[in-house]
């Protein structure tokens, strides 16, 4: 998979863009070389710094593609707003067309001016700041922004988030673009709404009654991930389990820490007691999954979105499949986390030892006190649609204290964007991956450490990828075929080829190097405050709907 070469002018900004432009690098096929300007040999792109409009057109004239931001004459405007206003041109990623998203970083900038031939982009309050025009044999992006300089120590996604995104996704637009023969293939978009907290004690939960959720559901077409608590385990309401078995193609669980105490997984005691706090979570959702007849995805939404990078190697090691996570949160709990430089933009993150971290976003009702820390959803979705990320809005069940309408904004969203897969998270997890197609031989990145992929027509061999792999480290890798049986090998980051059959449904496993069995792990001590606890917030959360009717 050969890297496109992209020219960059003046040869300072490779300086100046040192970091930006190696993170690039690693989240595209692409090499980043000095180049002198109308000098395009060799270059697939060429990005203008303090350029002029006539400098891209030459470009794009001579056949190579160009981003370029102009060095034009004027007085800056400032915007209050930080509302982004997309339009709809040829060459844009169809999850923004006409979309309305919010950035606050850009407020200062010299409008671009249209000409016959341009298409406007994004504009704030009127005035542009992305143009987008065909140009001869390639087309030219202008920009009234530059994009960002990264610091030592900063990540490349603190400048790809809700509220400050603006200097960056043109950039990356116009990489994907230069580089869409030659990039792996996502899969379809997938979702699920997700509810922290829920247990199955009764017909409802908070403001949840799952009955009606189930059917808003199936009208508005969306899946929901109930997030429950282990300790509440205890009790499984008979009509409320088959509800759930009987509609599982519209909801499900997954498990949402163990006690629910206060960051109960950012905690810093021995590895024995977390282990045993991540063990008897596993025994009582098994406890669970007996009871009710559901399935549980191994996948743990974190309470308060707190958890330490020590609690996710445990996690890995006892066969939890993900976490689930917004990036700002990982971030907070983990200040001195070492983690890819392409964290929060690629389709997952991963914890250094492997566990995959599934990025979500929170939801709000508009009454809630604490919205002004959570800036708007539809901003999240969006971006991570055009990351080809899992969409996964979250929130409590005061998301629905005012009725169902949010819940149906959010789904109206996602089911714009085209063709989105609804599921589980287990579901998600497992269908975290890219493909690449070489002639009889797919190439598979496993962006979850255990997947499962149907076989094209054509392809008589697979080849894997994990990049959560380190140089000259080795993990066993297990490919179950339903028609060739299991093969179990040692392997580095690729593997060689692995004969398949066309149409063959493949389960890929990695496997950690240490594996431990939740059941031989002990439990922590009792405790009564953690019972304590979860019965007066439960009961709180029940009370809430009948003292505080819509709030």
């Amino acid at each position: 998979m050969g890297r496109k070469i992209i020219g960059v002018v003046p040869a300072a900004e490779l300086g100046t863009h040192r970091r930006l432009l190696l993170t690039l690098s690693s989240l595209f096929p692409v090499e980043f070389r000095q180049s002198e300007r109308d000098s395009y040999e060799g270059l697939d792109g060429l990005i203008l710094f303090d350029g002029s409009r006539e400098a891209a057109t030459r470009a794009a004239t001579a056949g190579v593609r160009c981003y370029a931001v102009l060095n034009v004459g004027g007085e800056p405007v400032c915007c209050e707003s930080i509302n982004v206003d997309f339009g709809k041109t040829t060459n844009l990623h169809p999850s923004l067309h006409h979309q309305t998203l919010t950035d606050a970083d850009v407020k200062e900038f010299i409008p671009l001016s249209a000409l016959p031939g341009d298409e406007p982009v994004t504009s704030k309050e009127g005035r542009i700041l992305w143009i987008y025009r065909s140009e001869g044999r390639s087309g030219v992006d202008l920009l009234a922004a530059a994009p960002p300089r990264l610091a030592d120590g900063q990540y490349i996604w603190e400048h790809f988030q809700t509220g400050q995104f603006l200097r960056l996704l043109p950039l990356f637009h116009f990489l994907r673009d230069v580089t869409k023969d030659t990039s792996w293939t996502a899969p379809p978009l997938r979702a699920c709404v997700m509810f922290d907290d829920p247990n199955l004690h009764g017909r409802s939960y908070g403001y949840v009654n799952y009955k009606d959720l189930v059917q808003h559901a199936k009208v508005h077409n969306y899946h929901v991930g109930v997030a429950t608590i282990p300790i509440d385990t205890w009790h499984v309401h008979s009509e409320t389990a088959r509800l759930f078995r009987e509609n599982s193609s519209r909801i499900s669980l997954l498990i949402h820490g163990n006690n629910h105490t206060h960051e109960e997984l950012a905690f810093s005691g021995s590895d024995g007691y977390r282990l045993g706090v991540l063990a008897q979570a596993l025994r009582r959702i098994e406890r669970l999954e007996s009871d009710s007849g559901l399935e549980v995805s191994r996948v743990m939404s974190a309470p308060h979105s707190a958890c330490t990078e020590e609690m996710m190697h445990l996690m890995l090691l006892l066969g939890y499949e993900a976490i689930c996570l917004p990036w700002d949160s990982l971030f907070h709990y983990n200040p001195q986390g070492r983690w890819s430089s392409t964290i929060g933009v690629d389709m997952v993150g991963f914890q250094n030892s492997g566990l995959p971290i599934i990025p979500r976003v929170r939801l709000r009702p508009e009454w809630d006190p604490r919205l002004k820390f959570y800036p708007d959803w539809k901003t999240g979705i969006l971006l991570s649609a055009f990351l080809s990320q899992p969409l996964i809005p979250v929130g409590h069940h005061h998301v629905a204290s005012g009725g169902m309408e949010l819940l149906a904004q959010v789904a109206d969203t996602i089911n714009r964007l085209g063709k989105v897969e609804w599921m589980d998270m287990k579901g998600i997890a497992r269908s975290n991956y890219m493909t690449w197609l070489d002639g009889a031989l797919l190439k598979i990145k496993m962006y979850s450490r255990h997947i499962v992929i149907q076989v094209p027509e054509g392809i008589g061999e697979i080849s894997i990828e994990r990049p959560w792999i380190g140089e000259g480290s080795e993990e066993v890798l297990v490919c179950k075929q339903s028609r060739a049986g299991i093969l179990k090998l040692n392997a580095g980051r690729a593997t060689t080829g692995i004969p398949v059959q066309p149409f063959d449904t493949v389960e890929l496993m990695s496997v950690p190097k240490t594996p431990l069995r939740h059941t031989e792990v002990p439990s922590p001590l009792f405790r009564l405050w953690p019972m304590a606890r979860r019965f007066l917030t439960e009961g709180r959360d029940r009370m809430r709907p009948i003292l505080f009717k819509g709030k």
